[in-house]
């Protein structure tokens, strides 16, 4: 059984190195968005269309950056998407700041962070603050209360009496989107969640890095 499993190991290798061409990106591509594929398999994959043209499969590496359940897999997806280069993709992350599931807007902004492209900065800070439906549950017996609620949107709590459920509308805090902020302009004073003052800051900069332009011989 286990020389098979070692035939079989040695047949597959053989079979991912042999898909050298450009027109095998399609395959790598489905093998690499299977769940279900071992990592090792996929990580392989990944590899072996680093060394293709650069762009044949930025679309699945940015979901799976966004969305795979293997954070090694999101790890080495953002980083071939930033070897490929990152302005290109920015913007289909910085759509996702505006995601109702605040926690996808917070792993965007973990992508962003890794990408490290400054591009990103107004998209982040317009999100640093993010508002999100949740659902409040009717808790227990009539009059009862409970904090048990569904997000329409990620993470919070909530209060209810008895009676049918509510729609109610929060402001959340998005750290992982200070975060990134801090991670592109390390030397910027932190401003924290207000929002008005980053993009005072950021006005201030683009208007100082203009008249530095001008200045340049």
């Amino acid at each position: 059984q286990v020389a098979n499993n070692g035939r079989m190991k040695d047949t597959a290798e053989k079979n991912l190195n042999a898909l050298q061409d450009p027109e095998a990106a399609g395959a790598l591509t489905e093998i690499l968005g299977d769940s279900g594929q071992p990592q090792e398999t996929r990580r392989r994959c990944l590899e072996i269309l680093a060394r293709l043209p650069p762009g044949l499969a930025t679309g699945t590496l940015v979901r799976l950056a966004m969305n795979d359940s293997d954070a090694s897999i999101q790890d080495a997806c953002l980083n071939e998407l930033k070897r490929e280069g990152s302005q290109s993709v920015v913007p289909a992350f910085a759509i996702e700041l505006k995601s109702k599931d605040n926690k996808r807007v917070n792993r965007a902004a973990d992508c962003l962070r890794r990408l490290g492209d400054q591009i990103a900065t107004l998209a982040l800070i317009n999100s640093l603050v993010t508002e999100h439906k949740f659902t409040i549950q009717q808790g227990g017996s009539p009059g009862s209360m409970s904090n048990t609620f569904s997000p329409s949107g990620g993470g919070g709590g909530g209060m209810s009496m008895g009676g049918k459920p509510q729609v109610i509308k929060r402001q959340l805090q998005n750290s992982s989107v200070l975060g990134a902020l801090m991670t592109l302009h390390p030397t910027a004073q932190n401003h924290q969640y207000d929002i008005e003052a980053w993009r005072a800051w950021f006005t201030k900069s683009q208007t100082t890095a203009n008249v530095d332009l001008r200045r340049t011989p």
